[in-house]
C-alpha cells in the first residue's frame, strides 16, 4: 500500500454546480444594471453563486495518506500530520439538527488535539458508510507505515 487518495465521489454533479457560480455572477451583474425592481432575479443569482462556491469547496477537498503521513486540504486549509504525530484514528459524530447525524473521521494527535478530516466518500443518502470505509483504509495504511516498524 503506497498511497491512498480520497476525493469526492460525485464529481460530475459538482462540476454542474460549479458552472452555476459564474451564471449566478452574471445574473447579479444583470440585476444591478436593472435596478431594484428585479429582486427575484437577485435571489436566484445569490443561490446559484453559493452553489458554485460550495462546489469549489467540495471539488478541492482531498485526503492523502502515504508513508510520510496524512495530508488533508480544501480551498481554505491545508494540514499535514506525520505518522509519528498521530496517536489514534477514530470516528466522531457531527450533530445535524435537521436530519441524520453524520460520522466523520477524526485524527487524534499525540498532544491530545484533534483534526477532523473532510467527508469525501459515500453517497448523498448514506455518508456514514463512506466514513467507515475511509477510517478502515487509513488504519490499514497507518499499520503499514507507522514509525518503529
Amino acid at each position: 500500500m503506497n498511497e491512498l487518495i480520497f476525493r469526492a465521489e460525485q464529481r460530475g454533479l459538482m462540476w454542474c454546480f460549479l458552472a452555476c457560480g459564474p451564471v449566478g455572477g452574471l445574473l447579479l451583474a444583470d440585476h444591478w444594471s436593472l435596478g431594484p425592481g428585479a429582486s427575484r432575479l437577485a435571489l436566484v443569482a445569490w443561490v446559484l453563486s453559493l452553489m458554485g462556491v460550495g462546489a469549489v469547496m467540495a471539488l478541492t477537498a482531498s485526503v492523502r495518506a502515504d508513508r510520510d503521513g496524512i495530508r488533508s486540504w480544501n480551498l481554505i486549509r491545508r494540514r499535514t500530520l506525520r505518522w509519528d504525530e498521530v496517536a489514534d484514528l477514530r470516528m466522531c459524530r457531527r450533530f445535524n439538527p435537521r436530519g441524520e447525524d453524520h460520522l466523520l473521521v477524526e485524527v487524534v494527535r499525540q498532544d491530545g488535539g484533534t483534526v477532523r478530516l473532510p467527508q469525501l466518500l459515500g453517497s448523498w443518502w448514506d455518508r456514514n458508510e463512506g466514513a467507515e470505509r475511509m477510517l478502515q483504509a487509513l488504519q490499514e495504511c497507518r499499520q503499514v507505515h507507522r514509525p518503529g516498524r
